[in-house]
């Protein structure tokens, strides 16, 4: 049996996702806020915890070609001299959501993952349930490696 999907515009999709993301955080009993919506192609959220914690949140669009886009959701969780190679290797193996990369620039470890973005017409299930895991793992991750809530 064959799954179908019906798929639109990905500039389209990743517009109508952004505006949803924005409406949706702007809202006082949202779980947490937009910090930055400056640029056309990312949002920067504010997640609050139950904990109490918070978690900042990277969502952004990742063209791949010239014909696909991706979504990013992404958190740092460390930096790198926190973080050795082995032990990112053993915990990326055993992620059944994201995975770790290093940014060689600002030297900081991020827990990340990418939906296809023609998949993702808001308001999108599959974005909203990947964000929470994505927030309650990446914080539970940066505890593990720092002890702390820095990010």
């Amino acid at each position: 049996m064959a799954v179908s999907y019906e798929t639109q515009s990905q500039g389209d999709v990743w517009s109508d996702l952004r505006t949803w993301i924005i409406s949706s955080f702007s809202d006082s009993d949202a779980p947490g806020s937009v910090e930055d919506a400056s640029d056309p192609d990312q949002v920067i959220l504010l997640m609050l915890l139950p904990s109490g914690n918070s978690q900042k949140m990277l969502v952004r669009r990742l063209p791949v070609g010239d014909e696909d886009e991706w979504l990013e959701i992404a958190t740092v969780v460390c930096e790198e001299h926190e973080f050795d190679a082995r032990s990112a290797l053993i915990q990326n193996g055993g992620q059944v959501i994201g995975h770790l990369s290093l940014d060689p620039d600002s030297h900081l470890v991020w827990f990340r993952h990418t939906l296809q973005m023609k998949y993702l017409a808001p308001p999108s299930g599959q974005f909203a349930g990947t964000l929470g895991l994505m927030i309650n793992v990446g914080d539970y991750t940066e505890h593990q490696l720092t002890g702390q809530d820095k990010w």
